[in-house]
C-alpha cells in the first residue's frame, strides 16, 4: 500500500506488482480550499484492516481487499 501525493491510496499486488485498486482519499477539509489540504502520515495493517492516519490525528479504517472506507474517526 502507498499513498500518492494527490491523496490516492494504492494497493499493489505482491507477486506481479500490478495495481489491485485505487481509492481517492479526501484531499481537503473544506472542498477545494488549498489551505485545508489533508496530509496523510501513515498506513498500518491492523488485523484485517488498514488504518490510515492524517496529520491532524483523524483515522480512516479501510477494507484492504475491497478498497472501501469502512469507518472514519
Amino acid at each position: 500500500m502507498l499513498i500518492s501525493n494527490d491523496g490516492k491510496l494504492i494497493a499493489i499486488e505482491r507477486v506481479k506488482g500490478l495495481v489491485k485498486w485505487v481509492l481517492q482519499l479526501p484531499n481537503f477539509i473544506k472542498e477545494k480550499d488549498p489551505t485545508t489540504k489533508i496530509i496523510y502520515k501513515s498506513v498500518t495493517m491492523a488485523g484485517d484492516k488498514l488504518i490510515i492516519v492524517d496529520r491532524s490525528g483523524k483515522l480512516l479504517v479501510v477494507d484492504p481487499i475491497l478498497g472501501k472506507v469502512e469507518q472514519a474517526f
